[in-house]
């Protein structure tokens, strides 16, 4: 006799990272500063910690960034030294900060800065607004200084996500319920009645901002606008 068992579990991953990581933190750390406010940071020491990626971080800090969940299919085809860059680089740009630090990489292929933010950006296309970057570089430094270039000021970014959040958190509401097939189908029918083609090819048109926020697009840009629904 043959016994088949076949279980279903529903689940939302906690912004706040898995138990395992808190197993690892020295107990004598502060997740708060005397402000009441989270740190990012429990040390800042990069000598003593060989680095920037080695720095202990704060695992009660990704839960204040304006982040979701999301299928990062890039991310783990990276070698170890690439994700380091890849999460430091994400907290700066959710951070909209200025300039930020991003561990090196000891690697010949001088186009690894350019595809880490390449593909960071096709595993989040909800961070809309870097569409570039500069760096600087310090002789014998471990790290390099990231200066990313927004499309959009702080305060637009702020706008813009507030808006675009809305509007998806509406459309995927109506769809929830639905089963994997029709979620597809939900996603498909918006795109092809919602969204057309921008022959002008506006800058935006090229981010989630231009199909999701104007109604218009160009092929990444509505790639991009597929993943961010069924994400």
């Amino acid at each position: 006799k043959n016994d088949l068992s076949i279980g279903v579990t529903k689940s939302k991953n906690s912004p706040y990272g898995s138990f395992a990581d808190y197993t690892l933190l020295n107990p004598y750390w502060k997740p708060y500063d005397d402000e009441g406010k989270i740190v990012k940071l429990f040390d800042d020491d990069i000598e003593f910690y060989g680095g920037f990626s080695n720095l202990p971080k704060n695992p009660l800090y990704n839960a204040t960034l304006n982040m979701k969940q999301t299928e990062e299919y890039y991310y783990g085809k990276m070698s170890k030294d690439k994700q380091n860059v890849y999460r430091a680089m994400l907290h700066g740009l959710m951070e909209l900060s200025d300039e930020f630090l991003i561990p090196q990489v000891p690697t010949t292929d001088g186009n690894w800065l350019y595809d880490v933010f390449f593909q960071l950006r096709l595993d989040h296309p909800e961070i809309f607004w870097a569409v570039g970057f500069k760096y600087r570089y310090y002789k014998d430094s471990p790290n390099l200084i990231l200066i990313p270039e927004y499309i959009f000021d702080k305060n637009k970014i702020r706008e813009h996500q507030k808006a675009l959040g809305a509007r998806v958190d509406k459309l995927v509401r109506t769809a929830m319920k639905f089963s994997e097939w029709d979620k597809e189908k939900y996603v498909h029918d918006f795109i092809c009645e919602n969204i057309r083609y921008d022959k002008l090819k506006k800058p935006y048109s090229h981010e989630i901002i231009g199909p999701l926020g104007h109604g218009v697009g160009v092929c990444e840009g509505i790639a991009k606008s597929v993943k961010v629904l069924c994400d």
